[in-house]
């Protein structure tokens, strides 16, 4: 998800909690999804609000 986020051009800014984590986070640079990837991910939305916390910020909706 990470590396779908920057194929689309937004800022991504991942959680980790462990070390492990991260680094594999890191990882979102060694490969670049292809068209195909990315037109799959995109079928996954479902309009789905995931985060109520920016209740005070109109207009920014987290959605999976």
């Amino acid at each position: 998800m990470l590396n779908w986020g920057l194929c689309k051009g937004h800022v991504v800014i991942p959680k980790a909690a462990s070390l492990e984590n991260q680094l594999e986070n890191k990882k979102i640079f060694d490969f670049r999804l292809t068209e195909e990837e990315i037109i799959g991910v995109e079928k996954l939305n479902k309009e789905i609000r995931l985060c109520n916390k920016f209740q005070t910020m109109e207009g920014f909706d987290v959605f999976a």
